[in-house]
């Protein structure tokens, strides 16, 4: 059964009390993601289709135990009110009100602190510094 998971919005604050947990927890899907690149790159060839076949099981198996677990991790995220938007690079994005505007506080691995937003539908790459927002007018 799927289970709903509902939007959560958080403050800068409650972003930065997340962050410790949120940081081990994108760690891992780091490690699970390039597990999963490293296990499908990998061609074999097979003499005998019985070994292809012992083989396909045994990838199967280990593919699905790791998009399991990085799942796992990612729904962690969701309820913790976070967003992982690209898990190569680390990003990470919280639902925010800020005066009755809803934006994306904006977080990349390594990162001490929460200090970059952007619109909703804007990405990584037009996000802002966190004192902005004061200058932020309501549309």
């Amino acid at each position: 059964m799927v289970k709903a998971i509902p939007k959560k919005y958080v403050s800068v604050e409650q972003a930065n009390r997340l962050l410790p947990e949120i940081h081990k927890i994108v760690w891992e899907m780091v490690q699970i993601n390039n597990s999963l690149s490293t296990l499908t790159s990998v061609d074999v060839e097979f003499e005998e289709d019985y070994e292809e076949l012992c083989y396909d099981v045994q990838f199967n198996k280990k593919f699905h135990e790791l998009s399991s677990e990085f799942y796992n991790y990612y729904e962690q995220l969701l309820e913790m009110g976070a967003i992982a938007t690209d898990v190569e690079m680390g990003l990470v994005d919280f639902f925010c009100k800020h005066r009755d505007r809803e934006i994306l506080l904006c977080w990349q691995l390594g990162e001490k602190s929460i200090q970059f937003w952007h619109d909703v539908d804007k990405g990584f790459k037009s996000r802002k510094h966190i004192d902005e927002l004061e200058k932020v007018k309501v549309e």
